[in-house]
């Protein structure tokens, strides 16, 4: 139902943002397969959304933007409820960065208002990387600790919108997806990761190096926080319990809201590494502290390097996956180098021949515990020549995000 409020479907991205671009298209595809296609609506709110790095910075900004943001949002879901009157409408409402604190500002003003008509055919709301988020106070899908940094920094957040989401009524609407690492909804990781100490894979051991660094884990925080259509979870409306791209998970979650069924052929392998995007950070975070682990690629395994967690139980190697691994799905997996404690894996693929943009930042937390892994054996051979001792290049930080919604 277009609007003023809204953008049109042929503006980039569909007004929504690349990650929920990708739900959107994931739930479309879903639906046609069900021959249900014909169901969905999506529109992006049309607001000013503002860098990452900047908006901490310039709280008046923010707070205007969120401002027009949630007005057009409150337009647009009254549109909807008028427009659709009489029918059995549902709307989910998800928001990505800051399109997570334009809803937020809209439940806010309307819980100011004692206003129960916006939101009442509301079926779900999603949230990616939500900046203003307290860990655990809705259902979360990955990270379950931890506050947004809007919690510290910049802008406040009106309390409003915490009265509204505690709401009994309300909290059961919510899923919130914050990746491990990214350091907008979950601040307390930018101290954790920067501390950490970064060990460059491909020679026998690795190579130590001195901690990552403030800068370079706020600029890997702003990574993982726009590559919710890459990072991977593991999805609980998955069955299988299989690792899938956020936003893969937030379309079968929202499927399941809804009332239909996750069509059972529906789970596409994720996004591969691609060239140049071979060179990468895997970041541990397990329960274990002062542990040595070992990192190997594998069908056959490849030994990748050697890395020492720290006291918070986090590991960085950086590394460049060899030529010696060919194209195809693999596994990274993680073991203890000493044989004792469990190991853990989790599912990649390469392709060479698909161009990349930018570095990837692979994740492994107890999350990933693969108890049927069999151990890879420990280094015997020099691998291949190490790639540089820097930490990858932070790529360019993203939009805060946008919200859509669909009826």
């Amino acid at each position: 139902m277009p609007s003023e409020a809204t953008y049109a479907s042929e503006v980039v991205n569909k007004g929504m943002g690349e990650p929920l671009e990708n739900q959107f298209d994931i739930l479309k595809t879903m639906l046609d397969s069900l021959d249900r296609g014909r169901d969905l609506l999506g529109r992006g709110v049309v607001y000013r959304a503002i860098p990452v790095p900047d908006y901490a910075l310039d709280g008046p900004a923010y707070l205007r933007s969120l401002r027009e943001g949630a007005i057009n949002l409150r337009q647009a879901l009254n549109d909807i409820n008028s427009g659709c009157a009489g029918q059995e409408t549902k709307i989910v409402l998800t928001g990505y960065s800051q399109g997570a604190d334009v809803i937020n500002t809209a439940a806010a003003e309307a819980q100011r208002e004692s206003n129960t008509e916006d939101f009442k055919n509301v079926a779900s709301i999603v949230y990616y990387g939500n900046p203003s988020r307290i860990g655990g106070q809705v259902r979360e899908v990955d990270d379950q600790t931890g506050t947004g940094i809007r919690r510290l920094v910049g802008a406040a957040v009106d309390p409003e919108t915490d009265t509204w989401i505690n709401d009994p009524t309300h909290r059961p609407l919510f899923i919130s997806f914050c990746a491990e690492f990214d350091t907008v909804c979950d601040n307390a990781d930018n101290l954790t990761l920067a501390a950490a100490k970064v060990v460059v894979g491909g020679v026998l051991g690795g190579t130590s190096h001195a901690a990552f660094g403030a800068a370079a884990a706020s600029a890997l925080g702003i990574k993982q926080h726009t590559s919710y259509q890459k990072s991977r979870v593991v999805c609980p409306s998955d069955v299988q319990n299989r690792r899938i791209t956020a936003t893969q998970c937030g379309a079968t979650m929202i499927l399941n809201e809804l009332g239909y069924t996750v069509p059972s052929q529906y789970f596409p392998a994720p996004p591969p590494f691609v060239a140049p995007d071979l060179a990468t950070s895997i970041v541990v975070k397990i329960n274990g502290k002062n542990k040595t682990l070992n990192f190997h690629a594998q069908s056959d395994p490849v030994y990748l390097g050697t890395a020492t967690t720290d006291g918070d139980g986090v590991a960085v190697l950086n590394v460049v996956l060899p030529e010696g691994l060919p194209d195809g799905e693999h596994h990274i997996v993680v073991s203890p180098a000493d044989g004792v404690g469990p190991n853990y894996s989790v599912p990649v693929t390469v392709s060479r021949s698909t161009q990349g943009t930018a570095e990837q930042m692979l994740t492994i937390t107890e999350r990933d515990l693969d108890e049927n892994r069999v151990t890879p054996p420990g280094p015997t051979t020099t691998p291949t020549t190490p790639p540089t001792t820097t930490p990858p290049a932070p790529g360019v930080p993203g939009s805060a995000g946008s919200s859509g919604f669909g009826s």
